[in-house]
């Protein structure tokens, strides 16, 4: 039956709203929320991964077109082909388990399913209704959440949008480890991770859950009720630990609330455990609009982030959701209010970007008009959703007939960035001669147009004529010496040869300009020194030269201890000026300032592996316990994992550290 009808089937008194839900949720304690989450398939549906409804009917009429003896039938007639599998495919085909039975007969072999289900996923971004859920999680309205999912959209929305990092087990091994009193949110895969062999999802896999998964499940259920959303029940693991535990009165004591769309199949099974005392059913949209819903008279009215975020990964989720049909066609007034706020809020801050760029480049007046920004918002909007050649196509059409200068600056360096995506050099070249054009003064477009040019010589020459008009700016010294060093060391370079010191004396202008060690050329020709110390007989001398003017600005400075330890590793030296070297790295790390830590933790893990001395360490280390951001920084945590425990832990996977 189809959940619609589960009022006249189960009565009034049976339905439950988002608001009541809301309400119920609410109630809990300040410190311990009183309800866990289960979340399923349909969860991930909004981010474009497949429902088990979907991949059934793709694989049910896919095996059937292979059966030699099946009838003719369409595809439109599945009532028929799963009435003709249950009769003729007894030995596999199970019609109550289709999803378990069909993903075995496909993929017979474990690693197989294992790796269909990571095709499956590969890329997915985590839809809106994940970012309202972290919110929840964050104001501790529901902390412990078990899936059936393999995906990991949940983790990857608290990595993009939360500060707070969620306890992640995936394991029957380790779930032991998590309390029920932790205030930590927690994500509990009863069915495993798709990066690991060991996840579940045939008829025998799926028919019990492990037992310390199952412990833990009852566990939590003992002190919290239980809301179920975009989960069928198809799995008998699950749904058999749920219709013993509703019918126990330890259990689910806040109840059972199993959330549906109007048109989502409820099978039997399903049925008979709303029917019993203590279990109620809720419509709504969908996972995104639920989870809309409790946010909105949970924790805000506000949308849950703005566009103005850290990362681009987080930039590229944002994105995903103004372009994302299911969210813009949804019925939710919350939904469509908080895409309007980030749509405006986008707009304003890609314009402001754009502009602020230009500035930096440019002192004079740089201001679009009303129709002007609508024209470079529909290009930018384009680029962003990854349309290259529509992008490139508008361009082309307005950059000829623009008369506005600043318009004209913004196009062109977009129709650019388009034609070097789209690997078109010679656009792109003649793209940045009309900047140039425009603005011949401006370093910047010169610097970019290098990026596509073949010849080096012709790169050098362009350079050289830059220079020549702004000798006292060492960018544009420093990608020069780059240029040179790369001709220097080329096999088959034409034109004249470039010689070692023509190399060193273009770093050392550049270093002449900007003697502060925030000019990379220190950097570069550390590496240069280094790299042909063979032919240059007082290389060290000058190693010492580079070391000694960090030292004398600022010892602390991570580029100073990452020069320091090269210099040292490259010496065969533990000590430089009668100090230790791992004491510079470690007094690097507690003293620098500005505060910036994770600039300073790969030298940490490098000068860790190199002098195996982890006790110095530990100090240090400590000083991250206290710092929020740090807390659950891969490296910090490869760091702790090696000094305070064990060296045997080196070897454990990066993404297994992120935990």
């Amino acid at each position: 039956m189809k959940a619609r009808d589960l009022t006249e089937r189960l009565g009034g008194k049976k339905q439950k709203s988002v608001l009541d839900l809301a309400r119920l949720i609410d109630n809990g304690n300040e410190n311990m929320p009183n309800f866990s989450l289960l979340i399923g398939a349909g969860a991930s549906r909004p981010s474009g991964i497949r429902t088990a409804a979907e991949m059934i009917e793709k694989w049910r009429w896919e095996i059937f077109c292979e059966i030699e003896n099946a009838p003719t039938l369409s595809r439109d007639e599945p009532d028929e082909i799963r009435k003709w599998l249950t009769e003729n495919e007894k030995s596999w085909y199970q019609p109550d388990s289709e999803y378990s039975s069909l993903i075995e007969k496909i993929y017979p072999v474990q690693r197989s399913r294992r790796l269909f289900i990571e095709s499956e996923v590969e890329g997915k971004l985590p839809s809106i209704g994940y970012s309202y859920l972290v919110r929840l999680a964050e104001n501790n309205k529901i902390n412990s959440i078990f899936t059936t999912n393999f995906d990991d959209l949940l983790n990857e929305a608290f990595y993009q949008f939360s500060t707070e990092r969620p306890i992640v087990c995936a394991h029957d091994s380790s779930v032991n480890s998590i309390t029920v009193t932790s205030s930590r949110a927690k994500i509990i895969k009863l069915h495993g991770d798709y990066l690991f062999d060991d996840l579940k999802n045939t008829s025998k896999e799926t028919q019990n859950l492990a037992e310390n998964m199952k412990l833990k499940f009852r566990e939590f259920l003992k002190e919290y009720g239980l809301i179920v959303s975009g989960y069928s029940g198809g799995d008998q693991s699950v749904l058999s630990q749920l219709d013993e535990m509703i019918d126990t009165p330890n259990f689910l004591q806040n109840g059972l609330y199993w959330v549906f769309r109007e048109d989502d199949n409820v099978s039997s099974n399903v049925l008979q455990l709303l029917e019993k005392d203590g279990s109620f059913f809720v419509l709504s949209e969908g996972f995104d609009e639920l989870f809309a819903g409790l946010y909105e008279k949970l924790v805000n009215k506000s949308a849950p982030f703005t566009s103005r975020v850290a990362s681009d990964r987080a930039g590229e989720v944002i994105e995903s959701y103004l372009t994302n049909p299911i969210l813009t066609n949804s019925g939710s007034k919350t939904i469509s209010r908080h895409l309007e706020e980030l749509r405006a809020d986008r707009n304003s801050f890609l314009v402001t970007d754009a502009i602020n760029e230009l500035s930096s480049e440019n002192e004079e007046d740089v201001r679009l008009k009303d129709g002007e920004v609508l024209v470079f918002l529909e290009v930018e909007k384009l680029i962003r959703a990854r349309s290259m050649q529509s992008a490139f196509d508008s361009i082309q059409n307005r950059v000829e007939n623009c008369e506005g200068k600043i318009l004209k600056k913004l196009l062109l360096r977009k129709a650019f960035e388009c034609a070097v995506s789209l690997n078109r050099r010679k656009e792109a070249l003649s793209f940045a001669d009309q900047s140039i054009e425009l603005d011949p003064e401006n370093y910047f477009i010169h610097l970019r147009k290098i990026q596509v040019v073949e010849n080096r010589d012709e790169r050098l020459s362009i350079l050289e004529s830059v220079m020549a008009r702004s000798p006292f700016d060492e960018v544009v010294v420093n990608r020069y010496a780059k240029e040179l060093w790369a001709k220097f060391k080329g096999p088959n370079e034409t034109g004249d040869p470039v010689k070692l010191e023509d190399v060193e004396d273009a770093f050392r202008k550049s270093i002449n300009l900007n003697p502060s060690i925030e000019n990379y050329a220190y950097r570069q020709l550390f590496d240069f020194l280094l790299e042909n110390q063979d032919q240059i007989d007082n290389y060290k001398e000058k190693l010492i030269e580079v070391l000694d003017a960090h030292l004398v600005q600022d010892a602390f400075n991570s580029s100073t201890t990452s020069l320091m330890f090269d210099y040292g590793k490259n010496e065969q030296k533990t000590e430089f000026r009668g100090k230790e070297i791992i004491d510079y790295v470690v007094d690097g790390f507690k003293m620098h300032y500005p505060k910036n830590y994770t600039s300073h933790l790969s030298n940490l893990k490098e000068a860790c592996t190199l002098f195996s001395n982890f006790s110095q360490f530990r100090s240090a280390l400590s000083i991250c316990e206290g710092i929020e951001e740090l807390k659950h920084d891969d490296l910090y945590v490869y760091l702790k994992m090696t000094i305070l425990y064990d060296n045997s832990l080196r070897q454990l996977p990066r993404y297994l550290c992120r935990y």
